[in-house]
């Protein structure tokens, strides 16, 4: 059965507003269509750091993106992706996904870097094993601050939107990728934003590691316009025309230098994710078979809906992977090196949900829910008193129906009664 849903995608410049039908079956995602959209631009100064500012600012453009796209379904589901948000891979005993999420915080509450009555806590099983103290579920941890969540809640109340779900730009990303072969092997995905940079590395059709980095690409056009400074130069278009290219004329050395200068920490910082992530890997045997192959990343739209071209000269450098939707053929300028062997109760590629989700009750696909429980309960409880509400109403118009249906009926049976009283009886009539 086909189901529809509501995404919103709140960047720094940008919101977007997308509705998907979603066909069911064993992968949702097949066949999925978007049936509307629409994006508007954020005022310069709502949203610094990936924080909300001003709220009553940002309540009116998602209203308007909201109207603009005239989306069908009655709530959406918004990702956060905020740098402080804290996402690790962790063990905790295998239960039901409702139990887990009740003993989330003891299990955890030595690991995180903040405390956990400060934090929003959800869990994404990934596999099953069996431990010293019995059977074990391993997967991501997903930690944000309370205050975070809140408020990205209460600036969405002004816009009209009811929240379903607050999920983690990390896991959108790996729903929009993972797909196909690229199950199979491990794969990096980096989505370079305007204010962050998000890198997901999935293994073997589960994401293994989400890192948020506090660069993005207006760093860069600060550079250039920083390196242009007292020219009227259009900053976003020569960083994307010329970017990192060795080989651009003299004339634009100033706006190569300036770009490799401000992205060189970027790339940096996304190499030392990639290193981290192999060093956790198994060291191979000498004499054993490599453990890793290159994985070749489908080109078309990237995960945002502005499409534009990379910057020249980005993918020489080993650090610079971009992911995309599947579309088309290979792309040779965005590989990731698989350096991974598979890991026991991941996926096999032939079927990329999740092994574990119909034994606990988790999500088929990585995906986690950050509204606080008492907003949560709340929204149910008024759920609950609507349909409560609207069943009152109906039982009264059924009552108030039957009652003028029984009073037409008496009024009716007294107009016979009345005429058959004033007809004259012929049969006593003289001749």
């Amino acid at each position: 059965m086909a189901t529809r849903q509501v995404a919103i995608d709140i960047g720094e410049t940008a919101v977007r507003v997308a509705e998907v039908e979603l066909k069911g079956g064993s992968d949702p995602r097949d066949g999925a269509s978007i049936t509307a959209f629409a994006e508007r631009a954020v005022p310069a100064g709502v949203i610094r750091n990936g924080e909300i500012e001003e709220p009553g600012a940002f309540a009116e453009v998602v209203k308007q993106t909201v109207a603009a796209a005239k989306v069908s379904a009655k709530s959406a589901a918004v990702n956060i992706g905020h740098p402080t948000v804290v996402l690790r891979e962790v063990d905790v005993p295998a239960q039901p996904m409702d139990q887990i999420r009740k003993s989330l915080a003891f299990h955890v509450r030595d690991s995180l870097p903040m405390a956990v009555d400060d934090a929003l806590l959800d869990f994404y099983p990934t596999a099953e094993f069996a431990g010293e103290q019995g059977q074990m579920l391993r997967g991501m941890l997903v930690a944000a601050p309370r205050e975070l969540v809140r408020g990205v809640i209460s600036s969405l109340q002004g816009s009209g939107v009811h929240l379903s779900r607050v999920d983690h730009t990390g896991f959108a990303l790996w729903r929009g990728v993972c797909k196909g072969e690229l199950t199979q092997s491990t794969v990096a995905i980096v989505n370079v934003g305007a204010a962050i940079t998000t890198v997901v590395v999935s293994q073997r059709g589960a994401p293994r590691l989400v890192r948020v980095l506090g660069q993005g690409g207006n760093d860069v056009s600060k550079a250039v316009r920083s390196a242009y400074k007292g020219s009227t130069v259009d900053a976003e278009q020569v960083k994307y025309q010329y970017g990192m290219n060795p080989s651009a004329p003299a004339e634009q050395r100033q706006t190569v230098d300036a770009v490799s200068h401000a992205m060189g920490p970027l790339i940096e910082s996304i190499r030392n994710t990639l290193v981290y992530f192999a060093s956790l890997q198994p060291r191979r045997r000498r004499g054993a078979a490599r453990p890793h192959r290159w994985q070749r990343v489908p080109p078309g739209v990237r995960p945002g809906t502005v499409q534009r071209h990379p910057s020249p000269g980005h993918d020489r450098r080993p650090a610079r992977r971009r992911g995309h939707q599947q579309e088309g053929g290979p792309d040779p300028g965005a590989r990731t090196r698989s350096r991974a062997r598979h890991r026991r109760g991941s996926c096999d590629g032939s079927r990329v949900m999740n092994p574990v989700d119909k034994k606990i009750g988790a999500p088929a696909l990585p995906a986690v829910n950050l509204i606080p429980q008492e907003i949560a309960e709340a929204t149910k409880m008024r759920a609950v008193k609507m349909t409560a509400l609207f069943a009152v109403l109906i039982a009264v118009g059924v009552m108030v129906g039957a009652y003028v249906l029984a009073l037409g009926a008496k009024q009716a049976r007294e107009e016979r009664a009345r005429r058959r009283d004033h007809r004259p009886d012929h049969r006593d009539r003289k001749p």
